[in-house]
């Protein structure tokens, strides 16, 4: 459906990937940026913590993240007492 989506309504190719955000399938550095739209507050804090540091890895030195979420009750948001602070080493 995504696929569809993009190649009727924008005329573009797109490659996608079924994945995880705990196991990112690219090499370290692969990307210039990474972009989150909706999808990174649905997963749990410790997931949040590994997909942050995957999300680190497959950019490259000088890229770029950008995240999305819609509200502030998302379960990383509730689970953290509503400071969320992510420390990526």
């Amino acid at each position: 459906m995504a696929r569809e989506h993009c190649e009727k309504k924008w005329n573009v190719n797109v490659d996608l990937r079924k994945g995880s955000f705990t196991s990112l399938p690219y090499d370290d550095g692969f990307f210039d940026a990474v972009v989150d739209v909706v999808s990174l507050q649905h997963i749990n804090l410790a997931d949040s913590c590994l997909a942050f540091k995957e999300i680190y890895r497959v950019m490259k030195p000088a890229g770029k993240f950008f995240s999305y979420r819609f509200l502030d009750h998302s379960d990383m948001y509730e689970h953290s007492g509503g400071n969320v602070l992510i420390s990526i080493q």
